[in-house]
């Protein structure tokens, strides 16, 4: 049994901290986050575990990046790069 890829979306993540594209995940049709959904995940560029933004299409990630010129995210980047580094501290307790 196949899968059809006409079933599945590419979406990208963009990086919180940098504004960078991470990676693009394949969702089935069914299975679609909400618009702005957040993941945390490792950026290579930044060598840091940061909240990151994914985009469904090109205008989401126009939109995204016109917000992270404004500052909108910078915020957000500094709490979940806080939260994150406390979690991992505490896991390896």
């Amino acid at each position: 049994m196949t899968r059809n890829i006409k079933n599945y979306r590419t979406h990208d993540f963009y990086c919180l901290n940098c504004g960078k594209r991470n990676i693009s995940v394949m969702r089935p049709r069914g299975f679609l986050r909400e618009r702005g959904h957040r993941k945390a995940m490792y950026c290579p560029h930044c060598k840091l575990d940061v909240n990151h933004l994914e985009c469904r299409n090109d205008e989401d990630a126009f939109n995204f990046k016109m917000d992270f010129e404004e500052g909108k995210y910078i915020q957000e980047a500094k709490e979940s790069i806080n939260f994150l580094m406390k979690e991992r501290v505490e896991n390896n307790e």
